[in-house]
């Protein structure tokens, strides 16, 4: 859903929240991980809604999980969009189990064309551990021609997740976008949010762009 207008506080008094929007085609039967992100893919100045999931279609069977994305193309004044892709399928691996996926966009090539920025939480037995991966340019179709391998996030991500999320924003101020990745530890007890961020250094790259600490 949409809503407009947050205020600077950003406390959510946002003054018209559309009702939910229902995303056509196929989701799976069974999700462990999603997130949204926009911006202009197709250059007409009229963003475009990306939305993300991880299938788990298999859940049960001992099968490896799957990510898509879909683009809405021209959202319009009302959240409404013109049309939807249907689900493109990311090469590579996401585990068997995840408790967490995201998806941002944001460009850092130089190249003038937007990349997507894949996100996800793999749940294996013993400690989480959190993975990106960066496209290729965008094709004002919405397509991509290559993904890199999943990189995995220094550090700790618990023994339980229940969510995560990323973000591309200039940090550091050197006008190149640099990440920020959540998620939620679901220990015994209450639950608890953590971020790190993940500064851009190399615009020659799209393998392992970041150093995230």
């Amino acid at each position: 859903r949409m809503g407009w207008d947050i205020n600077l506080k950003g406390n959510g008094k946002v003054i018209n929240w559309t009702a939910p929007i229902n995303i056509p085609g196929w989701f799976g039967k069974w999700c462990q991980g999603g997130g949204i992100t926009m911006g202009d893919i197709d250059g007409n100045d009229i963003p475009e809604l990306v939305v993300f999931h991880i299938d788990t279609s298999s859940l049960g069977d001992g099968g490896a999980n799957s990510g898509y994305y879909r683009i809405g193309w021209n959202i319009k004044k009302n959240g409404e969009v013109a049309g939807w892709t249907a689900p493109i399928k990311i090469p590579g691996w996401f585990g068997d189990r995840n408790s967490g996926g995201g998806i941002t966009m944001g460009g850092f090539t130089g190249s003038g064309r937007p990349n997507l920025i894949v996100f996800h939480i793999d749940n294996p037995e013993g400690d989480n551990h959190g993975y990106y991966r960066v496209s290729e340019d965008i094709g004002t179709d919405g397509l991509v021609t290559g993904w890199s391998t999943p990189t995995q996030i220094p550090g700790w991500f618990g023994t339980k997740s229940e969510g995560g999320g990323i973000a591309i924003g200039d940090i550091d101020g050197d006008n190149v976008g640099d990440l920020i990745t959540y998620h939620i530890d679901d220990p015994d007890g209450a639950n608890y949010g953590y971020f790190r961020v993940g500064l851009h250094k190399d615009t020659s790259t799209r393998i392992n762009p970041f150093s995230i600490k």
